[in-house]
């Protein structure tokens, strides 16, 4: 009796990973990249005026780590000045994540968030402020192309760096004054 239920029990296990089918692929990660130049003069009320510049560097490197997430890589340094010309923040940080999506007016847009390495003034203690976000959006090349676009950095938790790669909302953007976003799928 005890040799039958064996049995049947190894039986039910065969035939639930036969259902169950092979085990899935790990997640494919393709290579895509967002690199560029952005300049523009503030035109909300935080920055009105102020003169937004920033390089970044965002790359899926095509690999997976062990949570199963594609691998990104990249950096980002921003420096923003007053009107009159006085450094107001000269900011770096690593990519975290990046999310590539159409736009509006058919290029491409991405958003990307970052961890900040180093800020200059500092963060105030306590601020909870430990990453970045921006999307650019590359609008074609060419004199007929409109204008690339960018966001100003607005600082975020970790949490809300990682939702704004997920989420299909995004700042506000504004056209580039000079600069180019180059994004490749």
């Amino acid at each position: 009796m005890l040799t039958i239920g064996r049995a049947l029990l190894a039986a039910a296990a065969v035939s639930l990973v036969l259902a169950a089918g092979a085990p899935a692929r790990a997640q494919e990660c393709a290579r895509e990249s967002v690199t560029g130049h952005v300049l523009f003069f503030g035109s909300m009320p935080s920055n009105l005026g102020n003169r937004v510049e920033y390089s970044f560097s965002a790359v899926r490197l095509g690999e997976v780590d062990d949570a199963g997430n594609c691998r990104v890589g990249g950096e980002f340094e921003e420096r923003v000045h007053r009107p009159d010309g006085t450094l107001l923040r000269h900011s770096h940080g690593t990519v975290v994540c990046f999310t590539i999506g159409p736009s509006a007016s058919g290029g491409a847009r991405a958003r990307i968030a970052v961890s900040i390495d180093r800020t200059d003034p500092p963060l105030p203690e306590g601020s909870t402020i430990t990453h970045g976000i921006v999307t650019v959006e590359d609008n074609g090349e060419g004199a007929n192309a409109p204008n690339d676009r960018g966001s100003a950095v607005n600082g975020r938790t970790e949490e809300g760096a990682f939702a704004h790669c997920a989420n299909p909302s995004s700042p506000p953007t504004g056209e580039l004054v000079a600069g180019n976003v180059q994004i490749r799928r």
